[in-house]
This record gives C-alpha cells, structure tokens and sequence, in this order.
C-alpha cells in the first residue's frame, strides 16, 4: 500500500483537524468538478474548489508546510 502526504502548516486547516480520524474533504466537496478548477488548484494553489491535493513525497509535503503554514481556516464542517 502506498503512503500518500499532505502538508499541514501549522495555522492552517489541517493541522487543526485529524485527517486520521476525519478524512480528507475538499474546501468545497459540492462545487462541480471542472478542468478550469483543476488547472487553479494545482498551477495556481487555489484552495476553494472541489479538489484535494496529496504527494507521494514526504520532502515535497514538509515544505508545503513549512511555505505556506500560517494560514486558511477551514471552512469544511468540523
């Protein structure tokens, strides 16, 4: 099985909820799915679309948290 990461900056979403517990769940699980959307969430980093964004690389995940800690809320239910 492999491991998948995610990037948890201290401040931000995930690192204020257990992903063990709770699950992954996109900022906005209920907008509709698009290639526009897709193409913001990975080239521009948009949070707020239906997409979640996980790595293979630990390296890769560390910085992630480490750049961009401090920072959204989550606006998923908690």
């Amino acid at each position: 099985m492999p491991f998948f990461y995610r990037g948890a900056g201290v401040g931000t979403c995930w690192h204020q909820r257990d992903a063990r517990r709770d699950g992954f769940v996109a900022r906005r699980p209920g907008q509709t799915a698009s290639k526009d959307q897709l193409i913001k969430h990975i080239a521009r980093g948009t949070v707020d679309t239906p997409y979640v964004s996980l790595t293979r690389s630990y390296g890769i995940a560390l910085t992630y948290a480490i750049q961009f800690g401090q920072g959204s809320s989550c606006s998923a239910p908690q």
